[in-house]
């Protein structure tokens, strides 16, 4: 039995083969716990009856692996926010991602992109708003790979409703063919100076999936309108895919 021991020992002592010479002692953490045993002999085998031996033997515990990770599949739609400057499209998109308003003006320089979870057809997918500045629409990556369209106008500037047939023209030449559009005029918690006939007209005559009245400060048909827009979204992607 002493010589048992002296052969375990040793090959306690000594490195493993596999390992470089500097690691030493610590070398052993590198060493199954099967690879001792049998170093050791058939006494200090599990079940060999041999426990005071089997006690004096340091057994290496196998190191637990790090589960892969598991990538993140969900869909990501890419929903493009246009429409002049200053007719609240910011707003409009804090308050539907927030729940939140701000009285103070704050001028998107380029895009802002905003994303936000949802669950559509039982899916999880992550919606991505982009905020695209009213004075660079012209910019025509802007516009790859949307899968809808929130054109955005005041209710209180008429001129910011016949701005949009720009906007529907820039949409035509860069975005995807088919895209779908949906108009809001923002603000209608103010006197409004469009006729709801006039955006609704607009609507019709380009093909829009529809036309809201929203108001970001009251919070007014804008979960409403993003709910419409997401669906539409979200068909268009399944269409294309």
């Amino acid at each position: 039995m002493r010589e048992v021991l002296r052969r375990v020992m040793r090959a306690w002592l000594r490195p493993p083969p596999f390992a470089p010479r500097h690691l030493g002692r610590s070398a052993l953490c590198a060493v199954p716990a099967h690879s001792i045993a049998m170093v050791a002999g058939p006494a200090l085998r599990p079940g060999s009856g041999s426990p005071s031996i089997a006690a004096a033997v340091p057994v290496a515990q196998p190191r637990d692996r790090p589960r892969p990770r598991t990538m993140d599949t969900r869909r990501v739609l890419k929903l493009v926010v246009v429409g002049e400057g200053n007719v609240g499209k910011t707003s409009l998109v804090r308050r539907y991602a927030t729940h939140k308003f701000a009285e103070a003006r704050t001028q998107t320089l380029g895009i802002d992109i905003t994303t936000q979870d949802r669950v559509i057809a039982g899916s999880v997918v992550t919606l991505a708003l982009w905020d695209i500045e009213g004075q660079r629409g012209e910019r025509p990556f802007f516009y790859h790979g949307a899968s809808a369209a929130l054109l955005v106008y005041d209710v209180t500037a008429p001129d910011s409703l016949r701005a949009l047939l720009l906007w529907i023209d820039r949409l035509r030449h860069h975005a995807p063919p088919g895209l779908p559009l949906l108009i809001v005029g923002n603000k209608a918690d103010l006197p409004s100076a469009v006729p709801v006939a006039w955006g609704e007209a607009l609507a019709a005559g380009v093909g829009a999936r529809g036309h809201y009245r929203v108001s970001a400060r009251a919070d007014a048909q804008v979960g409403p309108a993003f709910a419409l827009l997401a669906d539409m979204a979200a068909a268009s992607a399944r269409q294309s895919a």
